[in-house]
């Protein structure tokens, strides 16, 4: 174990892709930059009210729900109950909530059972922690005309918040998660390990002093994601001409097959659009007899 040069404030576990926990060291310097640079442009203060339905050991409920309410002055509202947009919905309604953050699948599901009568009382949403297609984005924009959508990205090793979009642009580029925040430093680096170009999809990199210590017991690891400041966030990434980041997927979901790159998310995406799918999960398998097959796991109603 080496210690930190500065004891750290929090220590929250991320599991990757491995399924054993990692301790992201973040001190409290890291934490307030996110903070900060979340405040500056989610426009909720003390007239709102925000409902919080999931658990505060997700950073980004932490930082970018939880204390940035506290410090705008926000009413907070808290359910604990399990995944049901039907009751999230109700909390919605009934206690005329203004903001709201949540996953492209939770929003998605609470914009499809939404009736064309309800008020549109959310002026404040913010997406995050999935990858979402255009289709699901219009779907959900569509459900709530009035309010602000912010898409956003992150990861708990960088406290978490990394880019956002700005709502303006949300109807046009809903699965872009837009821009660094202020204090963050953004590069793409291709397979060869030179600077992607526009439209190009390589390995993301974040830079700012929001970004971890390292990992807590795990010199390894952290020697694997950290260097020379840049931390390494093993998702696909491209920017676009207007200099907006898309998240393609996770570098080690990439499927490969006949020479091409498949991105699962992307699949995902597309049949998300399909009203009749409910859950679905989409990965690669590799047949020794036909090589690499691409796997659809899909629950809905088809009859």
């Amino acid at each position: 174990y080496i210690e930190p040069k500065v004891h750290p404030a929090l220590i929250m576990c991320t599991s990757g892709t491995s399924g054993i926990p990692k301790g992201a060291m973040l001190t409290e310097a890291n934490i307030m930059t996110n903070v900060s640079d979340i405040i500056g442009y989610f426009s909720i203060n003390e007239t709102d009210s925000i409902l919080i339905s999931r658990p505060l050991y997700h950073c980004a409920v932490l930082t970018g729900e939880f204390i940035t309410s506290l410090i705008k002055g926000v009413k907070i509202r808290f359910y604990s109950g399990g995944f049901n947009p039907v009751i999230v919905l109700k909390i919605l309604k009934e206690h005329r909530i203004t903001a709201f953050c949540g996953t492209p699948t939770l929003l998605s599901m609470i914009s499809k059972f939404k009736r064309k009568t309800d008020e549109d009382f959310l002026k404040h949403i913010c997406i995050s922690g999935e990858c979402m297609s255009l289709e699901t984005a219009q779907l959900i924009s569509k459900a709530f005309p009035k309010a602000d959508i912010y898409h956003v990205y992150g990861l708990t090793e960088a406290s978490p918040r990394v880019s956002f979009l700005p709502p303006h642009m949300f109807d046009k580029y809903g699965d872009f998660v837009g821009l660094p925040l202020r204090s963050v430093s953004l590069k793409i680096v291709s397979p060869d390990g030179r600077s992607a170009e526009t439209n190009e999809v390589g390995t993301l990199w974040v830079k700012g002093d929001n970004v971890m210590q390292g990992y807590y017991n795990n010199p390894q690891k952290t020697s694997e994601v950290l260097k020379d400041g840049w931390l390494c966030t093993g998702d696909l990434a491209l920017f676009n001409k207007e200099g907006l980041l898309k998240i393609k997927g996770r570098a080690d979901d990439l499927i490969i097959k006949a020479g091409m790159n498949i991105y699962p998310q992307e699949i995902e995406g597309a049949l998300k659009s399909d009203s009749r799918v409910r859950e679905l999960f989409v990965y690669g398998h590799n047949d020794e007899k036909n090589g690499v097959q691409i796997v659809l796991n899909i629950v809905g109603e088809f009859v």
